[in-house]
């Protein structure tokens, strides 16, 4: 009786063990696909920062442009509420607090204001997208790529930020057409941490030998840096006039930004595949 008791037991053991293995590989699938999707809503997030800053410059035919970025939030939005991690994070929940309020609000706002908006709630969902890769421990690679590995969600995705930051604030810049203090003072702020962070990003990048694409994606993303800090340099601190148009820089800035977004995305796909 007593061999018959230690049978069920470690029969219901095994079971536990398989159906608790199994609930963490469904997390870390969802999770996964989450970040990929969370991510991808940032890009947009910063996009309909960058579209706004035009319009509010007088530029009303982007109009259909912001009401596509909205659409494809909302989808988004929908589609990240099925997560159960996510859903039930701070960050996430203040997220859609204040996403409908600015998506309501932002055409009848100052740039400075859209700008202060849309920075604050960029910010938090780069933090949710750290918070949320922790959840699966997925910043904790060991070994030679874990510099790689915790670059993915922390120091690409902050330096791609500022380079949308230098985006809003250069449109609006280029608009005018002239740089003033303030300007030059807050563009000057960004190139050097775009600077420093792309440099420190692309050279940890290059010494783990880990990024799973190619390496010219790596090279181009780094030119796109480099020309961009060397235009934000020329075209904007140096002289207090400026000839550059707001089409041009908007391209090269997005430019830079999906160069690095490629990065981003090869790498989340690697995880997916493993996951």
């Amino acid at each position: 009786m007593i061999y018959g008791l230690y049978g069920v037991l470690a029969i219901v053991g095994i079971i536990l063990f398989f159906s608790r293995k199994s609930r963490l590989k469904r997390l870390q699938v969802e999770t996964v696909t989450s970040l990929t999707s969370l991510h991808r809503l940032i890009g947009f997030v910063q996009k309909h920062r960058g579209m706004t800053a035009n319009y509010l410059q007088g530029n009303k035919s982007v109009l259909n442009t912001l009401k596509d970025i909205r659409r494809e939030v909302t989808t988004l939005r929908q589609s990240l509420l099925q997560s159960e991690t996510l859903v039930e994070m701070h960050r996430w929940k203040a997220f859609e607090k204040a996403w409908p309020a600015l998506e309501r609000e932002c055409e009848t706002m100052t740039p400075p204001e859209s700008f202060s908006a849309h920075k604050s709630l960029i910010e938090n969902l780069l933090y949710l997208l750290e918070d949320l890769a922790d959840t699966q421990t997925l910043t904790l690679a060991r070994g030679k790529s874990a510099d790689a590995t915790n670059m993915l969600w922390r120091e690409m995705p902050m330096c791609v930020e500022f380079v949308g930051q230098a985006r809003a604030i250069g449109v609006a810049v280029t608009v005018k057409g002239e740089s003033s203090q303030i300007d030059r003072v807050k563009l000057g702020y960004l190139k050097q941490k775009i600077d420093e962070l792309s440099v420190a990003v692309f050279r940890r990048l290059s010494a783990s030998g880990h990024y799973s694409g190619s390496r010219f994606d790596v090279t181009g993303a780094k030119i796109a840096c480099e020309n961009l800090v060397s235009t934000i340099n020329s075209e904007f601190i140096r002289h207090g006039k400026v000839e550059l148009s707001s089409n041009d820089y908007f391209e090269m800035a997005s430019k830079t930004m999906d160069a690095m977004n490629k990065i981003i995305k090869v790498e989340m796909a690697s995880l997916a595949a493993k996951s």
